[in-house]
């Protein structure tokens, strides 16, 4: 299997509806973390499919939601753009970090939240997939790939914590 050198990357816009609102008449927070793991899911998905060898006979599955940080609340009509990229890959899993950005009519993007998510990648029968190699580009995409590991380590020995002794 060849090494990747392009960032996989996926966008997509959404419109605040009323639906999504909180009490405090802001976008809900856990409306903003669906359109962030569908816009992930979805690169990783596309990254499977384009650069793997798999055709159509694999599924992605949201492996761990490691971190969202909210910087400002969407209102009501607010256009928001969600924009998932890929900056690690292990042998079935993939390392994602997702914005979202209000797109206002004049005004430059305002970043509303960050968030990082790791999907891992199943082939039909339900055995790991092992997912297409990613080569990090720059020194900007090695920091996102050393911050990917040391998220994922980080979230690990906290998973190996909450277990119970046995």
């Amino acid at each position: 299997m060849s090494i990747h050198q392009n960032l996989s990357s996926k966008a997509y816009l959404y419109q605040v509806q009323p639906e999504n609102l909180n009490p405090n008449h802001t976008m809900h927070g856990g409306h903003m973390v669906t359109y962030m793991d569908d816009t992930a899911g979805t690169c990783c998905y596309d990254w499977v499919l384009t650069y793997g060898d798999y055709g159509e006979g694999f599924q992605i599955f949201t492996a761990a939601i490691h971190d969202i940080r909210y910087f400002k609340a969407p209102q009501p009509g607010d256009l928001l753009r969600f924009t998932a990229s890929i900056i690690r890959t292990g042998r079935s899993a993939m390392d994602t970090i997702i914005y979202c950005e209000i797109i206002p009519e004049t005004d430059p993007p305002q970043l509303a939240a960050i968030g990082f998510m790791t999907y891992v990648c199943l082939l039909t029968d339900g055995s790991k997939a092992q997912v297409p190699p990613l080569s990090p580009r720059g020194t900007a995409g090695e920091a996102l790939a050393r911050l990917a590991e040391k998220i994922n380590d980080h979230s690990k020995g906290l998973y190996a914590q909450s277990l119970p002794e046995s």
